[in-house]
Protein backbone atom coordinates (compact mmCIF):
# COMPACT_ATOMS: atom_id res chain seq x y z
CA UNK A 1 0.00 0.00 0.00
CA UNK A 2 2.74 2.74 1.00
CA UNK A 3 4.77 1.40 -2.75
CA UNK A 4 1.68 2.56 -4.27
CA UNK A 5 1.23 6.19 -2.72
CA UNK A 6 5.25 7.01 -2.93
CA UNK A 7 4.88 6.08 -6.46
CA UNK A 8 2.22 8.70 -6.58
CA UNK A 9 4.92 11.30 -5.11
CA UNK A 10 7.70 10.46 -7.49
CA UNK A 11 4.97 10.40 -10.32
CA UNK A 12 4.28 14.52 -9.32
CA UNK A 13 7.34 15.12 -7.99
CA UNK A 14 8.69 14.73 -11.28
CA UNK A 15 6.27 18.03 -12.76
CA UNK A 16 8.85 20.13 -11.33
CA UNK A 17 11.39 19.85 -13.44
CA UNK A 18 13.01 22.24 -14.42
CA UNK A 19 11.65 25.17 -12.47
CA UNK A 20 12.12 23.87 -9.50
CA UNK A 21 16.22 23.56 -9.48
CA UNK A 22 17.94 23.70 -8.03
CA UNK A 23 15.96 22.75 -5.13
CA UNK A 24 15.48 18.87 -5.02
CA UNK A 25 12.23 17.40 -6.91
CA UNK A 26 9.65 16.52 -4.45
CA UNK A 27 6.10 15.05 -4.27
CA UNK A 28 3.57 14.92 -1.32
CA UNK A 29 0.27 12.61 -1.34
CA UNK A 30 -2.37 12.93 1.97
CA UNK A 31 -4.16 9.68 2.25
CA UNK A 32 -7.47 9.28 4.24
CA UNK A 33 -9.04 6.04 4.67
CA UNK A 34 -7.65 4.51 1.31
CA UNK A 35 -8.54 7.48 -0.74
CA UNK A 36 -6.30 10.47 -2.08
CA UNK A 37 -7.33 13.59 -0.50
CA UNK A 38 -4.61 15.87 -1.31
CA UNK A 39 -1.66 16.08 -3.95
CA UNK A 40 1.27 18.47 -4.49
CA UNK A 41 4.35 18.57 -5.72
CA UNK A 42 7.16 21.42 -5.62
CA UNK A 43 6.42 23.49 -8.72
CA UNK A 44 9.22 26.37 -8.96
CA UNK A 45 12.18 27.47 -6.69
CA UNK A 46 10.72 29.50 -3.91
CA UNK A 47 7.27 28.47 -4.15
CA UNK A 48 5.19 26.39 -1.67
CA UNK A 49 6.81 23.11 -0.74
CA UNK A 50 5.07 19.52 -1.94
CA UNK A 51 3.55 19.11 1.77
CA UNK A 52 1.99 22.52 2.05
CA UNK A 53 0.87 22.30 -1.99
CA UNK A 54 -0.76 18.89 -0.76
CA UNK A 55 -2.13 20.18 2.61
CA UNK A 56 -3.45 23.12 0.69
CA UNK A 57 -5.15 20.89 -2.21
CA UNK A 58 -6.86 18.84 0.74
CA UNK A 59 -8.61 21.83 2.38
CA UNK A 60 -9.65 22.80 -1.09
CA UNK A 61 -11.49 19.64 -1.37
CA UNK A 62 -13.14 20.42 1.86
CA UNK A 63 -11.02 18.29 3.86
CA UNK A 64 -10.06 20.56 7.28
CA UNK A 65 -9.31 17.37 9.79
CA UNK A 66 -6.26 15.64 8.78
CA UNK A 67 -5.94 13.83 11.95
CA UNK A 68 -6.20 11.02 10.78
CA UNK A 69 -4.91 11.06 7.25
CA UNK A 70 -1.45 9.94 6.29
CA UNK A 71 1.18 12.03 4.30
CA UNK A 72 3.34 10.50 1.60
CA UNK A 73 6.76 12.46 0.74
CA UNK A 74 9.35 11.95 -1.32
CA UNK A 75 12.31 13.33 0.58
CA UNK A 76 12.24 14.90 4.26
CA UNK A 77 10.47 17.63 5.26
CA UNK A 78 12.19 20.57 5.96
CA UNK A 79 12.25 21.90 9.64
CA UNK A 80 14.02 25.23 8.56
CA UNK A 81 13.21 28.91 7.48
CA UNK A 82 14.66 29.82 3.86
CA UNK A 83 12.39 31.18 1.45
CA UNK A 84 9.19 29.43 3.17
CA UNK A 85 8.69 28.72 6.36
CA UNK A 86 9.47 24.98 7.45
CA UNK A 87 6.97 22.21 6.46
CA UNK A 88 7.40 20.13 9.88
CA UNK A 89 5.45 23.30 11.54
CA UNK A 90 2.64 23.25 9.13
CA UNK A 91 2.51 19.59 9.51
CA UNK A 92 2.46 19.69 13.25
CA UNK A 93 0.05 22.23 13.26
CA UNK A 94 -1.98 20.24 10.80
CA UNK A 95 -1.70 17.33 13.22
CA UNK A 96 -1.37 15.09 10.54
CA UNK A 97 -1.99 11.67 11.72
CA UNK A 98 1.07 9.84 10.19
CA UNK A 99 3.90 10.59 7.77
CA UNK A 100 5.96 8.54 5.28
CA UNK A 101 8.70 9.45 4.33
CA UNK A 102 10.93 8.18 1.12
CA UNK A 103 14.60 9.43 2.23
CA UNK A 104 16.68 11.61 4.38
CA UNK A 105 17.55 15.12 3.31
CA UNK A 106 21.21 15.02 2.81
CA UNK A 107 20.71 19.14 3.53
CA UNK A 108 23.09 19.88 6.62
CA UNK A 109 20.39 22.10 7.30
CA UNK A 110 17.76 19.30 7.51
CA UNK A 111 19.22 16.10 7.88
CA UNK A 112 17.56 14.37 10.09
CA UNK A 113 15.97 17.30 12.30
CA UNK A 114 12.88 17.15 10.18
CA UNK A 115 12.60 13.54 11.19
CA UNK A 116 13.53 14.39 14.68
CA UNK A 117 11.00 17.44 15.28
CA UNK A 118 7.84 15.35 13.88
CA UNK A 119 9.12 12.57 16.07
CA UNK A 120 8.88 14.91 18.94
CA UNK A 121 5.77 15.67 18.32
CA UNK A 122 4.42 12.65 18.72
CA UNK A 123 3.34 11.90 14.93
CA UNK A 124 4.11 8.38 13.96
CA UNK A 125 6.58 8.35 10.53
CA UNK A 126 8.13 5.67 8.31
CA UNK A 127 11.28 6.72 6.74
CA UNK A 128 12.70 4.61 3.72
CA UNK A 129 10.26 3.68 1.39
CA UNK A 130 11.36 3.21 -1.92
CA UNK A 131 14.18 5.09 -0.75
CA UNK A 132 16.40 4.07 -3.58
CA UNK A 133 13.67 5.43 -6.10
CA UNK A 134 13.45 8.97 -3.92
CA UNK A 135 17.26 9.37 -3.79
CA UNK A 136 17.08 8.19 -8.09
CA UNK A 137 14.70 11.34 -8.18
CA UNK A 138 17.52 14.08 -7.27
CA UNK A 139 20.76 13.13 -8.51
CA UNK A 140 21.60 16.67 -9.23
CA UNK A 141 20.82 17.26 -5.22
CA UNK A 142 22.55 14.30 -3.26
CA UNK A 143 25.78 14.16 -5.72
CA UNK A 144 26.04 18.33 -4.42
CA UNK A 145 25.46 17.89 -0.97
CA UNK A 146 27.42 14.31 -0.23
CA UNK A 147 30.58 15.34 -2.93
CA UNK A 148 30.40 19.24 -2.79
CA UNK A 149 30.51 19.33 -6.71
CA UNK A 150 27.70 19.74 -8.84
CA UNK A 151 26.59 16.36 -10.69
CA UNK A 152 28.35 15.68 -14.15
CA UNK A 153 26.66 14.66 -17.10
CA UNK A 154 28.89 13.79 -20.04
CA UNK A 155 26.94 14.24 -23.31
CA UNK A 156 28.91 12.89 -26.70
CA UNK A 157 27.02 12.12 -30.07
CA UNK A 158 28.95 9.60 -32.08
CA UNK A 159 28.37 6.84 -34.76
CA UNK A 160 28.16 3.31 -34.61
CA UNK A 161 32.22 2.87 -34.65
CA UNK A 162 32.36 5.78 -32.12
CA UNK A 163 33.80 8.54 -34.02
CA UNK A 164 32.36 12.05 -33.14
CA UNK A 165 33.55 14.39 -35.94
CA UNK A 166 34.42 14.06 -39.82
CA UNK A 167 38.00 13.45 -40.66
CA UNK A 168 37.80 16.85 -42.70
CA UNK A 169 36.00 20.08 -43.95
CA UNK A 170 34.17 17.68 -46.03
CA UNK A 171 30.16 18.01 -44.51
CA UNK A 172 29.14 14.96 -46.45
CA UNK A 173 31.33 12.22 -46.42
CA UNK A 174 30.85 8.58 -47.06
CA UNK A 175 29.32 6.58 -44.23
CA UNK A 176 28.76 2.95 -43.97
CA UNK A 177 25.26 2.24 -43.74
CA UNK A 178 23.08 -1.01 -44.35
CA UNK A 179 22.92 -1.70 -47.97
CA UNK A 180 19.36 -2.66 -47.66
CA UNK A 181 18.30 0.67 -47.04
CA UNK A 182 17.77 1.74 -50.42
CA UNK A 183 15.80 5.07 -49.69
CA UNK A 184 18.94 6.06 -48.04
CA UNK A 185 16.86 6.08 -44.30
CA UNK A 186 18.50 4.61 -41.04
CA UNK A 187 15.74 1.57 -40.48
CA UNK A 188 16.93 -1.49 -40.97
CA UNK A 189 14.03 -3.55 -42.71
CA UNK A 190 15.68 -7.13 -42.99
CA UNK A 191 17.93 -8.69 -41.02
CA UNK A 192 21.52 -7.68 -39.94
CA UNK A 193 23.54 -7.38 -42.70
CA UNK A 194 27.64 -6.06 -43.54
CA UNK A 195 27.86 -2.80 -43.98
CA UNK A 196 28.77 -0.53 -46.64
CA UNK A 197 29.86 2.83 -47.72
CA UNK A 198 27.14 4.43 -49.44
CA UNK A 199 25.45 7.69 -50.02
CA UNK A 200 24.30 9.26 -46.71
CA UNK A 201 20.70 10.32 -45.92
CA UNK A 202 22.02 13.25 -43.83
CA UNK A 203 22.66 15.71 -46.82
CA UNK A 204 21.76 18.52 -45.11
CA UNK A 205 25.14 20.39 -45.00
CA UNK A 206 25.37 19.90 -41.44
CA UNK A 207 28.71 18.80 -39.39
CA UNK A 208 26.51 16.90 -36.73
CA UNK A 209 26.71 13.34 -36.62
CA UNK A 210 23.37 12.94 -34.34
CA UNK A 211 20.04 13.74 -35.62
CA UNK A 212 17.89 16.57 -35.37
CA UNK A 213 15.74 14.99 -32.70
CA UNK A 214 18.74 14.46 -30.70
CA UNK A 215 19.83 18.35 -30.93
CA UNK A 216 16.47 19.03 -29.97
CA UNK A 217 16.49 16.78 -26.95
CA UNK A 218 20.23 18.57 -26.40
CA UNK A 219 18.90 22.06 -25.78
CA UNK A 220 16.19 20.57 -23.41
CA UNK A 221 18.91 19.20 -21.50
CA UNK A 222 20.86 22.13 -21.24
CA UNK A 223 17.41 23.71 -20.02
CA UNK A 224 17.41 21.11 -17.23
CA UNK A 225 20.99 21.76 -16.07
CA UNK A 226 22.31 24.59 -13.87
CA UNK A 227 25.65 25.29 -16.35
CA UNK A 228 27.14 23.43 -19.01
CA UNK A 229 30.91 22.79 -19.64
CA UNK A 230 32.95 22.92 -22.54
CA UNK A 231 36.97 23.21 -23.53
CA UNK A 232 38.43 25.36 -25.69
CA UNK A 233 38.37 22.92 -28.84
CA UNK A 234 35.36 22.96 -29.30
CA UNK A 235 35.18 26.92 -28.75
CA UNK A 236 37.85 26.94 -31.91
CA UNK A 237 36.51 24.31 -33.74
CA UNK A 238 33.10 25.05 -34.05
CA UNK A 239 32.03 28.19 -32.25
CA UNK A 240 29.26 26.87 -30.49
CA UNK A 241 26.49 29.46 -28.59
CA UNK A 242 26.04 26.51 -26.07
CA UNK A 243 21.99 28.16 -25.20
CA UNK A 244 18.79 26.66 -25.17
CA UNK A 245 17.68 28.38 -28.71
CA UNK A 246 15.59 25.14 -29.89
CA UNK A 247 13.70 24.95 -26.07
CA UNK A 248 11.74 27.22 -24.16
CA UNK A 249 14.27 27.38 -21.09
CA UNK A 250 16.40 28.88 -19.10
CA UNK A 251 20.14 29.90 -20.26
CA UNK A 252 22.62 27.53 -18.35
CA UNK A 253 25.93 29.22 -17.24
CA UNK A 254 28.76 28.22 -19.50
CA UNK A 255 32.09 27.27 -18.20
CA UNK A 256 34.34 27.02 -20.78
CA UNK A 257 38.06 25.50 -20.05
CA UNK A 258 40.67 27.32 -21.57
CA UNK A 259 43.69 26.90 -19.62
CA UNK A 260 46.30 29.18 -21.82
CA UNK A 261 43.28 32.00 -22.47
CA UNK A 262 42.87 31.00 -26.79
CA UNK A 263 39.88 32.30 -27.17
CA UNK A 264 38.82 34.22 -29.72
CA UNK A 265 37.05 37.53 -28.38
CA UNK A 266 35.35 37.61 -32.07
CA UNK A 267 34.09 34.37 -30.90
CA UNK A 268 29.87 34.29 -30.17
CA UNK A 269 30.76 32.66 -26.63
CA UNK A 270 32.23 36.79 -25.97
CA UNK A 271 30.02 38.78 -28.20
CA UNK A 272 26.95 37.08 -26.34
CA UNK A 273 28.69 36.93 -22.61
CA UNK A 274 26.14 39.93 -21.90
CA UNK A 275 23.16 38.17 -22.64
CA UNK A 276 24.41 34.93 -21.02
CA UNK A 277 26.58 34.48 -18.19
CA UNK A 278 29.88 32.61 -18.68
CA UNK A 279 33.09 32.01 -16.89
CA UNK A 280 36.37 30.99 -19.04
CA UNK A 281 38.48 28.63 -16.25
CA UNK A 282 41.90 29.07 -17.24
CA UNK A 283 45.52 29.07 -15.45
CA UNK A 284 46.29 32.22 -16.58
CA UNK A 285 46.24 35.56 -14.02
CA UNK A 286 43.45 37.61 -13.39
CA UNK A 287 45.80 40.59 -14.26
CA UNK A 288 46.56 39.22 -17.77
CA UNK A 289 45.87 41.68 -20.64
CA UNK A 290 44.00 38.93 -22.44
CA UNK A 291 41.90 38.35 -19.09
CA UNK A 292 41.62 41.86 -18.51
CA UNK A 293 39.93 42.46 -22.02
CA UNK A 294 37.24 39.25 -21.48
CA UNK A 295 36.40 40.56 -18.22
CA UNK A 296 35.55 44.12 -20.58
CA UNK A 297 33.31 42.13 -22.65
CA UNK A 298 30.93 40.75 -19.66
CA UNK A 299 32.78 36.93 -19.14
CA UNK A 300 33.75 36.18 -15.41
CA UNK A 301 37.79 35.09 -15.16
CA UNK A 302 38.16 32.21 -13.14
CA UNK A 303 41.83 31.78 -12.44
CA UNK A 304 42.16 28.46 -10.75
CA UNK A 305 45.67 26.32 -9.94
CA UNK A 306 47.00 24.11 -12.51
CA UNK A 307 47.04 20.79 -12.08
CA UNK A 308 50.27 18.47 -11.43
CA UNK A 309 52.19 19.09 -14.86
CA UNK A 310 52.09 15.68 -17.00
CA UNK A 311 55.24 13.60 -18.37
CA UNK A 312 55.60 14.22 -22.40
CA UNK A 313 53.81 11.16 -24.26
CA UNK A 314 56.23 10.15 -27.07
CA UNK A 315 53.31 7.93 -28.65
CA UNK A 316 51.00 11.47 -28.70
CA UNK A 317 49.43 11.60 -31.58
CA UNK A 318 47.11 14.93 -32.13
CA UNK A 319 43.80 14.22 -32.77
CA UNK A 320 42.92 15.54 -36.09
CA UNK A 321 40.04 17.91 -35.89
CA UNK A 322 37.25 18.52 -38.52
CA UNK A 323 37.80 21.95 -38.09
CA UNK A 324 41.52 21.75 -39.11
CA UNK A 325 43.52 23.39 -40.83
CA UNK A 326 41.87 26.98 -41.39
CA UNK A 327 38.62 26.48 -39.85
CA UNK A 328 35.87 27.85 -41.25
CA UNK A 329 35.67 30.61 -38.26
CA UNK A 330 38.78 32.17 -39.14
CA UNK A 331 40.25 30.83 -35.67
CA UNK A 332 43.60 29.61 -35.07
CA UNK A 333 44.82 26.39 -35.14
CA UNK A 334 45.24 23.78 -32.60
CA UNK A 335 48.62 22.88 -32.38
CA UNK A 336 49.48 22.52 -28.84
CA UNK A 337 49.91 18.70 -27.29
CA UNK A 338 47.54 19.08 -24.57
CA UNK A 339 49.95 16.56 -22.56
CA UNK A 340 52.47 18.41 -22.73
CA UNK A 341 51.27 21.79 -22.45
CA UNK A 342 53.09 23.77 -19.28
CA UNK A 343 49.78 23.69 -17.08
CA UNK A 344 46.03 22.62 -17.45
CA UNK A 345 43.44 23.63 -15.46
CA UNK A 346 42.40 20.78 -12.98
CA UNK A 347 39.17 19.98 -13.64
CA UNK A 348 38.34 18.50 -10.20
CA UNK A 349 39.23 21.70 -8.28
CA UNK A 350 36.52 23.56 -10.82
CA UNK A 351 33.88 20.93 -9.86
CA UNK A 352 34.21 21.63 -6.46
CA UNK A 353 34.65 25.50 -7.41
CA UNK A 354 31.19 25.79 -8.94
CA UNK A 355 29.75 23.59 -6.43
CA UNK A 356 30.63 26.51 -3.78
CA UNK A 357 28.63 28.82 -5.89
CA UNK A 358 25.82 26.57 -5.51
CA UNK A 359 25.72 25.12 -8.97
CA UNK A 360 24.34 21.42 -8.53
CA UNK A 361 24.46 20.06 -12.37
CA UNK A 362 26.77 19.99 -15.36
CA UNK A 363 26.70 19.16 -18.63
CA UNK A 364 29.89 18.46 -20.02
CA UNK A 365 29.42 18.63 -23.77
CA UNK A 366 32.77 18.89 -26.21
CA UNK A 367 35.03 16.92 -27.76
CA UNK A 368 37.43 13.42 -27.29
CA UNK A 369 40.03 15.36 -25.04
CA UNK A 370 37.68 17.45 -22.45
CA UNK A 371 35.70 14.04 -22.28
CA UNK A 372 38.51 12.26 -21.14
CA UNK A 373 39.31 14.71 -18.73
CA UNK A 374 36.34 15.23 -16.96
CA UNK A 375 36.77 11.28 -17.17
CA UNK A 376 39.60 11.01 -15.19
CA UNK A 377 38.63 13.79 -12.98
CA UNK A 378 36.13 11.91 -11.57
CA UNK A 379 33.76 14.67 -12.16
CA UNK A 380 31.50 12.29 -14.51
CA UNK A 381 28.48 11.04 -12.49
CA UNK A 382 26.90 9.38 -15.76
CA UNK A 383 27.39 9.34 -20.03
CA UNK A 384 24.79 9.96 -22.36
CA UNK A 385 25.57 8.90 -25.80
CA UNK A 386 23.97 9.55 -28.90
CA UNK A 387 24.67 6.86 -31.25
CA UNK A 388 23.79 7.52 -35.26
CA UNK A 389 22.83 4.35 -37.23
CA UNK A 390 25.74 4.70 -39.40
CA UNK A 391 29.61 4.13 -39.37
CA UNK A 392 31.86 6.84 -40.59
CA UNK A 393 34.78 4.21 -40.77
CA UNK A 394 37.95 6.46 -41.04
CA UNK A 395 40.36 5.73 -39.10
CA UNK A 396 41.66 9.74 -39.23
CA UNK A 397 37.81 10.41 -37.88
CA UNK A 398 38.14 11.66 -34.18
CA UNK A 399 36.92 8.81 -31.78
CA UNK A 400 35.20 8.91 -28.29
CA UNK A 401 37.54 9.05 -25.18
CA UNK A 402 39.44 5.84 -24.50
CA UNK A 403 39.11 4.58 -21.21
CA UNK A 404 41.80 1.90 -19.92
CA UNK A 405 41.04 1.94 -16.42
CA UNK A 406 38.34 1.79 -14.19
CA UNK A 407 36.78 -2.15 -13.48
CA UNK A 408 33.68 -3.09 -15.18
CA UNK A 409 31.21 -5.70 -13.63
CA UNK A 410 31.48 -9.14 -14.45
CA UNK A 411 29.12 -10.34 -17.57
CA UNK A 412 29.29 -6.76 -18.61
CA UNK A 413 30.42 -7.64 -22.62
CA UNK A 414 29.67 -5.54 -25.74
CA UNK A 415 26.27 -6.01 -26.50
CA UNK A 416 23.84 -5.73 -29.98
CA UNK A 417 22.51 -1.91 -30.09
CA UNK A 418 18.55 -2.45 -30.95
CA UNK A 419 16.98 -1.03 -34.52
CA UNK A 420 14.57 0.85 -33.55
CA UNK A 421 12.34 -1.62 -35.50
CA UNK A 422 13.96 -3.86 -32.97
CA UNK A 423 16.42 -5.24 -35.62
CA UNK A 424 20.13 -5.57 -34.14
CA UNK A 425 22.69 -3.34 -35.59
CA UNK A 426 25.89 -5.27 -35.72
CA UNK A 427 27.89 -3.66 -33.01
CA UNK A 428 31.42 -3.36 -33.20
CA UNK A 429 33.52 -4.78 -30.25
CA UNK A 430 36.88 -3.14 -30.89
CA UNK A 431 35.62 0.15 -31.21
CA UNK A 432 35.96 3.12 -29.37
CA UNK A 433 32.17 2.57 -29.00
CA UNK A 434 32.55 -0.86 -27.55
CA UNK A 435 35.24 0.35 -25.29
CA UNK A 436 34.06 3.01 -23.40
CA UNK A 437 30.52 0.86 -23.18
CA UNK A 438 32.35 -1.60 -21.76
CA UNK A 439 33.55 1.02 -18.56
CA UNK A 440 29.76 1.91 -18.16
CA UNK A 441 26.86 0.53 -15.51
CA UNK A 442 23.42 0.77 -15.21
CA UNK A 443 22.93 0.68 -19.26
CA UNK A 444 19.59 2.11 -20.97
CA UNK A 445 18.95 2.21 -24.12
CA UNK A 446 16.13 4.69 -25.57
CA UNK A 447 15.48 5.68 -29.28
CA UNK A 448 15.75 9.26 -30.19
CA UNK A 449 14.38 9.88 -33.78
CA UNK A 450 17.08 7.99 -35.88
CA UNK A 451 19.24 7.83 -33.47
CA UNK A 452 19.91 5.87 -29.80
CA UNK A 453 20.27 7.33 -26.79
CA UNK A 454 22.44 4.87 -24.78
CA UNK A 455 23.56 6.03 -21.15
CA UNK A 456 25.89 4.36 -18.15
CA UNK A 457 27.31 5.41 -15.05
CA UNK A 458 30.71 5.14 -15.01
CA UNK A 459 32.62 2.69 -13.52
CA UNK A 460 35.34 4.09 -11.14
CA UNK A 461 38.08 5.15 -11.80
CA UNK A 462 38.48 5.36 -15.33
CA UNK A 463 40.99 7.35 -17.19
CA UNK A 464 42.28 8.27 -20.87
CA UNK A 465 44.72 6.02 -22.19
CA UNK A 466 48.21 7.36 -21.92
Amino acid sequence: MHHRYMSLALELARKGAPDAYPNPLVGAVLVLQGEVIGTGYHARYGGPHAEIAAIEDAHQRGYRDLSQATLYVTLEPCCHYGKTPPCTERIIKERIGQVVIGTEDPCPLVCGKGIKALREAHIPLQVGVMKDQCRRLNPFFFTYHEKGRPYGLLKMACSLDGKIGWPSEDRDPPRAIPPNNQNGTHHDKGEPQSFSVIVPSRQTGSRWISGETSHHDVHRLRAHYQAILCGIGTVLADDPLLTTRLYPGKNPLRVIVDSQLRIPLTSRIVQSATQVPTIVATCASPEDPKAKALQERGIRVLSLPPMAKPQPDPEYVPEPHPATPGNSHGFPKQSKNPRTSPERVDLRELALHLGKEGITSLLIEGGSRIAASALAAGIVDRVRLYVAPFCIADPAAPSLPHPERGVPPEGNPPFPIPCLTNKAVPFYAKSPLSALLSRLTNITLSPCGEDIIIEGDPCSPVSSRK
